[in-house]
């Protein structure tokens, strides 16, 4: 084996373990976030609030199916700009050793996230003007 041949071992070993060890960071950060609610949901009880009151406080479903969706447009926008620009660099003949290819990609990637700034804030002055109304 020669020094290429461990170069591309090591890449795509490296390449696997981002993502491993962004699932056991997830994992771990989900089973900390589970046991502080629990510790201040036990806590609260402790003080007389009632479970049912303790439980209603840590729970919060409209938010995070706010921020799901706030954040699936995001990379969405932000894929579609950059597979747009992928399409356009193939259309035009641009090979991937070319700087200007990764210029466009990242111009791309660039205008999904603009657009998905426009579109959350629209749907932001959307959500106001409801709350105004009721």
């Amino acid at each position: 084996m020669d020094g290429t041949d461990l170069m591309g071992i090591f890449s795509i070993v490296l390449t696997l373990s981002i993502p491993l060890l962004a699932i056991v960071f997830g994992i771990g950060k989900k089973i900390k976030k589970d046991k502080l609610d629990t510790e201040l949901r036990m806590e609260l009880i402790r003080n007389g609030a009632s479970a049912e009151l303790a439980q209603q406080l840590l729970k919060t479903p409209e938010k995070r199916a706010a921020d799901n969706k706030i954040t699936a447009l995001r990379w969405g926008c932000a894929l579609a700009g950059l597979g747009i620009a992928a399409i356009v660099c193939h259309l035009l003949g641009i090979n991937y050793d070319d700087f200007y290819m990764w210029m466009y990609l990242v111009l791309g990637c660039g205008l999904g996230l603009i657009i998905s700034f426009v579109v959350e804030m629209l749907l932001n002055k959307q959500v106001e003007k409801n709350k105004i109304e009721n």
